[in-house]
């Protein structure tokens, strides 16, 4: 973990003890408004390549503010189209 929170590549287990899954931090996002830094994080199923993301504060707290979580979820998800149209991953 980065000394001021998560980083890019970092793994997080999430989820009740028996069952936690490990999502690694795909990116970090700041709020155009405010400057506040948000983490991505994406857990990806081995069994059928379903990719599920979390929205988190730079501490890996997540985000209680669905509406928020949905926005910067969506912001990333925009930037990662323009990337792959751009032919940049």
């Amino acid at each position: 973990m980065h000394p001021k929170g998560l980083d890019v590549n970092d793994v997080v287990p999430v989820g009740p003890d028996d069952a936690k899954l490990d999502f690694t931090v795909v990116a970090l996002l700041e709020d155009d408004e405010n400057g506040t830094p948000y983490a991505v994080l994406m857990y990806e199923s081995a069994e059928d390549d379903e990719q599920t993301f979390i929205v988190t504060d730079v501490d890996g707290k997540m985000l209680e503010d669905e509406a928020l979580a949905q926005d910067i979820l969506d912001d990333y998800l925009a930037l990662v189209d323009e990337q792959d149209e751009n032919g940049k991953v």
